[in-house]
């Protein structure tokens, strides 16, 4: 991305497929060793793992996924698996077009430190 031949020259890249949630476990992951994932960002972080060639984390994600799996859990997470809650198309596109509903984040890394925001909340810096 930053380096090489192919690298960019934007100071910024947006991942637009990634939940800021999942995009911090991941960096928290890779820096400190510690896993911090719950039942409602554990499918879009085993997503990012996968993504970004985390095995580690994504076995983790795994475990936590047959540690925690019951009956009154099991609907909420086929839902996040069928297009709820991990992969492209589950950051927010369509989630947030019910009246009330919180615009999608985003992640831009800019190099040397990666932010979150909202759209309209400076998606466009």
């Amino acid at each position: 991305m930053f380096n090489g031949g192919m690298a960019t020259t934007s100071t910024e890249i947006e991942l637009p497929d990634v939940e800021p949630a999942a995009f911090l476990a991941l960096l928290k992951f890779l820096y400190s060793d510690e896993v911090q994932i719950g039942p409602e960002t554990v499918m879009t972080t085993l997503y990012t793992a996968k993504k970004y060639a985390v095995p580690a984390l994504e076995a983790h994600c795994v475990e936590f996924l047959k540690k925690n799996l019951r009956a009154d859990n099991a609907f909420m997470l086929l839902t996040q698996v069928r297009g709820g809650g991990a992969g492209p198309g589950a950051t927010g596109e369509g989630r947030a077009t019910r009246p009330g509903a919180r615009a999608p984040e985003r992640v831009r890394v800019r190099r040397g430190r990666a932010k979150a925001w909202g759209v309209g909340e400076g998606g466009t810096r």
